[in-house]
């Protein structure tokens, strides 16, 4: 009998915002090493700061493992769109979001105004 998957196969992520020093290969170990998934693309664009540092955001397609860790991250980022992944020793983050396609994206944002009333960029519920 095989056991029922929890988790989709794959999901895009967004990291919007990667220092500078960080390589492809060095987020894939990362991802793997968390027990998280395994990346099956990236795609890296590099910025530079308001203080001339460089840095780079990057979309990201994962097949997820089946893991205690890989379903945490799931279900945070379905329920929230956004989670922190440490990824070394010095308590370094990720600000890992939810990707969602730009053509979804005015829907999804109507969708969550609706019952809201936005002011001077302020939000009050």
């Amino acid at each position: 009998m095989f056991k029922e998957r929890v988790l989709p196969i794959s999901m895009e992520i967004y990291i919007p915002r990667i220092l500078g020093n960080i390589t492809r290969n060095y987020i894939k170990s990362r991802f793997l090493d968390l027990n998280l998934g395994t990346i099956i693309d990236i795609d890296m664009y590099k910025k530079i700061n308001e203080n001339g540092y460089h840095y780079y955001f990057a979309f990201i397609n994962l097949l997820l493992h089946d893991t205690t860790e890989a379903i945490r991250m799931y279900k945070i980022l379905q329920e929230r769109n956004i989670i922190h992944i440490i990824y070394n020793d010095s308590n370094q983050y990720w600000e890992v979001k939810k990707h969602i396609p730009r053509n979804q994206r005015d829907a999804l944002f109507n969708e969550k105004c609706e019952n809201n009333i936005i002011t001077n960029k302020k939000i009050y519920t």
